[in-house]
């Protein structure tokens, strides 16, 4: 049978849960003989919405590029028709007899229903919140649990900054059409199925619960011995809503001799500042942050530790890592919810604590330290639990691949139905589109006209500027001139002065010679009668 996965991430740049159920999934079918490729979004190098072909582990896989350069809309990150010719192009390549949608996050739901529209037979597997929630989770800003999205009214707070309330409801609108395409649903948990159908209760009936399978984890020869630290192991990415922070504020109020903890997991650029916070908190407490890790690693990483510890604020919907852990005999223990209750026995092999609970989960921990034997019974259920395994796993979604393909003519006649409706929805979207294209126009025209606008006022200003300028030379030239002038007269004056202050000066000196030195020479020319003779 040839298969496509399609998903939003694959090793070796993305390492969590959906992909490397993806990457497991493939290898084991290709084991039973049948030809899988797997389509996965890249961040790498190359032209956006380019495909890039390569083998990955012994399967082939096409990677399609998106970073994001295009988004220009709220609607674009989860409805992208960009993606539709490269899956086109992909699909008319490798002809698949059945599509299986594992995640779509970073790619378009409308890849689903294109497929369902053409023709083959299409499974959409559940693996988290991302249908019903655009942060994925279902943990809001203020990373407090949501108790749904209220078909959209509860995602408004959240998504406020970036897309109007109108825009965010008809989102949900939106992903609960898409949900009725698939030919078949499959969840990892009963948990999850329920909660999928309590906000969508249109799949009511239509959800199958195939738990994951996992590759077993070698258990561990070493154990802890009395008097050496309890050493616990937390994995998962540093974001808030795994819960990094409640563990080392549990370990806080505990001896740093008696327990030691490791952080596995990558690092998101926005989350930095969260990061800081964690390893700020962390001083004074024996904590390592490991970083990042690759699968092949695990078995190494947990025949290190004693106890699995899963401090999720938000509810997990089925979580590898626990079952790879207690295949390993390491018990675990984690938050009270979610589909970890299915998994979990507390005190058989693991314990539960009050989700976001620090000095719960002190308590936890402190059990295990000092209440003899506790631990060893854990480790004991934790080998007993039953776990799936990857090639029972592979088996039963085998299964559903052929009950998919098979009853051809029951199945295009339901095809032919759903199909009329989605061009029936489609039609109704498509009016609604050209009439936001007629909006988008309008304002492209009222942008258009304001630019026209706002150019003449721009060559008016630059004219105003052109005129002043000339204005501001006609007046520098007549400073100059005007300089000039001074300059002479202030010669002219100095000139006079120059003048007039050495007649004064002789001025003065005749009257000095005169009146000082000489008096009565004065007087007698004074007495000097006319004609020239002087007085007898």
């Amino acid at each position: 049978m040839r298969i496509l996965q399609v998903v939003h991430g694959l090793p070796p740049s993305e390492w969590g849960g959906a992909e490397l159920v993806t990457l497991h999934l493939a290898q084991a079918l290709r084991a039973r003989g049948h030809e899988v490729t797997i389509l996965a979004r890249t961040a790498g190098e190359g032209e956006e919405f380019a495909l890039r072909e390569e083998w990955y582990e012994g399967i082939q896989v096409v990677r399609v590029r998106n970073t994001y350069t295009q988004h220009v809309s709220f609607r674009l990150f989860y409805d992208n028709t960009f993606f539709h010719l490269p899956f086109l192009r992909l699909l008319e390549q490798i002809r698949p007899e059945v599509i299986h949608f594992q995640h779509l996050a970073h790619l378009s739901v409308n890849l689903l229903p294109l497929a369902a529209a053409l023709g083959y037979p299409t499974i959409l597997s559940l693996h988290d919140f991302f249908f019903p929630c655009e942060r994925i989770h279902l943990i809001d800003r203020e990373l407090r649990r949501c108790p749904g999205p209220d078909r959209g009214e509860r995602c408004i707070p959240c998504l406020q900054e970036a897309a109007t309330a109108e825009e965010v409801r008809r989102r949900f609108v939106h992903m609960e059409r898409v949900l009725q395409v698939a030919d078949s649903i499959v969840t990892p948990s009963q948990f999850l199925a329920e909660r999928m159908t309590r906000y969508f209760p249109v799949l009511q009936g239509r959800l199958q619960m195939v738990p994951l399978g996992v590759k077993a984890v070698p258990r561990s020869a070493t154990q802890r011995t009395a008097g050496e630290p309890l050493r616990l192991l937390c994995v998962g990415v540093l974001m808030p809503h795994k819960g990094a922070h409640v563990l080392v504020a549990a370990l806080q109020g505990l001896p740093p001799h008696m327990v030691q903890a490791s952080l596995y997991g990558g690092i998101v650029p926005f989350w930095q500042g969260y990061v800081e916070q964690v390893r700020d908190a962390a001083r004074g407490v024996s904590v390592r942050f490991c970083g990042s890790y690759t699968h092949d690693q695990l078995a190494t990483i947990v025949a290190q530790h004693d106890v699995l510890v899963v401090p999720s604020l938000c509810e997990e919907t089925f979580s590898l890592v626990t079952r790879e852990a207690l295949t390993a005999g390491l018990p675990v223990v984690a938050a009270r919810h979610g589909a970890l209750l299915e998994v979990i026995e507390d005190g058989v092999n693991g314990l539960f604590f009050a989700p976001g609970d620090a000095a719960d989960l002190r308590r936890c921990v402190w059990r295990l330290l000092t209440e003899p034997g506790l631990l060893a019974r854990l480790r004991t259920g934790a080998v007993e639990t039953p776990v799936k395994s990857l090639e029972a796993y592979a088996e039963e979604i085998e299964r559903v691949y052929r009950e998919v393909s098979e009853s051809e003519e029951a199945r295009i006649r339901q095809r032919l139905a759903r199909v009329r409706q989605v061009v029936a929805e489609l039609s109704a979207e498509n009016a609604v589109l050209r009439q936001e294209h007629a909006r988008l126009q309008q304002a492209l025209r009222m942008s258009e006209q304001e630019r026209q606008r706002l150019q003449q006022e721009r060559d008016q200003l630059q004219r105003e500027q052109q005129h002043t300028l000339t204005v501001l030379r006609y007046q520098e030239e007549a400073l100059r001139v005007r300089e000039r002038a001074l300059e002479e007269q202030h010669a002219r004056l100095a000139a006079i002065y120059a003048s007039t202050t050495w007649k004064l000066y002789r001025g003065y000196a005749f009257l000095q010679e005169m009146c000082v030195r000489h008096p009565l020479r004065l007087l007698r020319q004074w007495l000097k009668p006319p004609g020239g003779r002087s007085a007898p």
